[in-house]
C-alpha cells in the first residue's frame, strides 16, 4: 500500500504573531475578561469577611477582660503547670531509668510519681526524671514530710505540723498553713484532696478541697480520724476513725459524697483498731484493722473479710487489690503472701523464704523483697523472676512488671526485670 501525504493549503497554515491582522491579548487580560462578577456572592463575601474582623475583635476583649479579672491566677508557675500537663501522657510512657542518688537524711519520704521518683526531706522536694535529672526542686521546708500521690499530682504534708503543699511534676500549684497540727491527706485521680487535722472544738477534722484547691466540705468530728481516702472519680470519701467505750475501741467508717454535709452511711466495728484505707479502681472499699481487713463497695455495703491471724510484715493496699505478708511462725523462716482482689477473695496464696519487707501487685504479678533478694511472680502460672539487689533499701516503687526502683536513705537503684 501506498502513503500519501497531502500537502497543507497555505491558507490553512496557522498565522505568525506578526501577520497584520493578529491580536496579542495577554494571560491577565484573559483571566480579567473570563471573570464575570456576581452581586450575590459579592455581597456574601463582604458579610463573611465583616464577621470574621468582629470576632478577631471579640477574641482580643474577651482574652483582655478574662485576663484583668483573673490576673492573680496568671503565675508563671501555673503557666508551666499547663505545659507541662499538655505532654503528661507521652511522660507516663517515655524514659529510660537508672540509678538515682540523693542526699542521705532521716526524714526522708519517697514515692513513685508517674515515671519520676518524687524525695521529699527537710531539705525540700525534689522529683528526679527516670535517668535521673532533677526535673523540679521545690523551696518548701517540712520536718517530718510525708508523700501522696495521684496519676497528676504530687501532695506533700508536714506530718505534726501545719502546712502542706500541692504540685505536678513541674511547679508547685498550691500551698496553705493552717491553724493546727496535719496527722493524715489523701488525692484523688480527679484532682481532689484531702487533709486531717483538728480544730479547738472538735478532736478531727476533715478538710475536702476541689482540684482548684477550693475547700468543698469540712468534717467534724468528736473521735479520732486515722485516715481518709478519695475514690479515683472524687464522688466518694472514706473517713476512717476510732473511738472508745467501755474500755474498747470502735472503728467508724464514714462513706460521704462530696458538696453534702450528710453521710451516705456509717459503719462500726467492735473491738478492732483501725490502720488505713483505699479505694480500689473499681470504686470498692479497703479498710485494713490491726486483725482484719475489711471490703465494701462505693456505697458501704459490706462484700468481704479476710482475718489477718497474726501481725503481717508487710502491708501494701492499691489501686488493683491488697498483699500482705505474714510470718509462717516464730521458729520457721518463710512467710506467707497472699493478695486479695477488691471484694476480698484470694487471687494468690504462696511461701517465700525468709523475712518480707515489701510487698506490691501490678498487672497480674506479685513483687516480694526478701532480704536482698527481688522476686516477680505471676499469679496466673506461678512463674517466677529473681534477682539479686544490693544495699540495704527496704522501699519498693514498681512502675510496671519490668520496672522496679529499690530506694535507700541515699539511693535508688533500678532493677529491669525482663533481662
Amino acid at each position: 500500500m501506498i502513503f500519501s501525504k497531502k500537502r497543507a493549503k497555505k491558507d490553512n497554515l496557522p498565522r505568525r504573531a506578526d501577520e497584520p491582522d493578529e491580536v496579542n491579548v495577554s494571560d491577565d487580560e484573559l483571566e480579567e475578561a473570563a471573570v464575570v462578577i456576581n452581586p450575590y456572592y459579592a455581597k456574601v463575601a463582604s458579610v463573611y469577611s465583616a464577621v470574621r474582623y468582629l470576632l478577631l475583635v471579640f477574641l482580643i476583649l474577651l482574652i483582655f477582660f478574662t485576663a484583668m479579672r483573673n490576673s492573680e491566677s496568671i503565675t508563671y508557675d501555673n503557666l508551666m503547670f499547663l505545659v507541662k500537663d499538655l505532654g503528661s501522657v507521652a511522660e507516663a510512657t517515655n524514659g529510660n531509668f537508672e540509678t538515682i542518688s540523693y542526699n542521705p537524711d532521716t526524714t526522708l519520704s519517697l514515692s513513685g510519681f508517674r515515671k519520676n521518683l518524687a524525695v521529699a526531706a527537710s531539705s525540700g522536694l525534689k522529683i528526679y526524671a527516670s535517668d535521673g535529672k532533677t526535673t523540679f526542686e521545690g523551696e518548701d521546708k517540712f520536718s517530718t514530710p510525708l508523700i501522696e500521690t495521684s496519676d497528676r499530682y504530687l501532695l506533700v504534708y508536714d506530718f505534726g505540723s501545719t502546712s502542706f503543699s500541692l504540685y505536678n511534676s513541674f511547679a508547685r500549684i498550691y500551698t496553705e498553713k493552717l491553724g493546727y497540727d496535719i496527722t493524715g491527706a489523701d488525692i484523688s485521680n480527679s484532682g481532689m484532696f484531702a487533709i486531717v487535722t483538728k480544730t479547738k472544738e472538735y478532736n478531727s477534722s476533715v478538710l475536702l478541697y476541689t482540684k482548684n484547691c477550693k475547700l468543698k466540705n469540712r468534717y467534724l468530728s468528736e473521735d479520732r480520724v486515722i485516715d481518709v481516702a478519695i475514690n479515683d472519680s472524687g464522688s466518694r470519701v472514706c473517713i476512717l476513725s476510732f473511738n472508745v467505750e467501755n474500755a474498747s475501741f470502735i472503728t467508724k467508717i464514714m462513706v460521704s459524697k462530696p458538696g453534702e454535709s450528710k453521710a451516705l452511711v456509717t459503719l462500726e466495728l467492735e473491738d478492732v483498731f483501725p490502720l488505713s484505707c483505699e479505694y480500689t479502681s473499681d470504686g470498692n472499699l479497703t479498710v485494713f484493722c490491726d486483725s482484719a481487713l475489711y471490703f465494701y463497695d462505693a456505697d458501704g455495703r459490706f462484700l468481704g473479710s479476710f482475718d489477718l491471724m497474726g501481725e503481717p510484715e508487710a502491708v501494701k493496699l492499691s489501686k488493683v487489690g491488697t498483699v500482705l505478708s505474714l510470718p509462717k511462725n516464730a521458729v520457721s523462716a518463710g512467710s506467707y503472701v497472699t493478695v486479695l482482689g477488691s471484694k476480698g477473695n484470694i487471687i494468690y496464696s504462696g511461701e517465700v523464704p525468709g523475712k518480707t519487707t515489701a510487698v506490691d501487685f501490678y498487672d497480674g504479678y506479685l513483687f516480694t523483697l526478701t532480704g536482698n533478694i527481688l522476686t516477680r511472680t505471676n499469679v496466673k502460672t506461678g512463674e517466677t523472676v529473681e534477682t539479686e539487689v544490693s544495699g540495704n533499701g527496704k522501699n519498693m516503687i514498681v512502675y510496671s512488671k519490668d520496672d522496679v526502683m529499690i530506694c535507700s536513705n541515699s539511693v535508688a537503684e533500678y532493677y529491669d526485670l525482663a533481662k
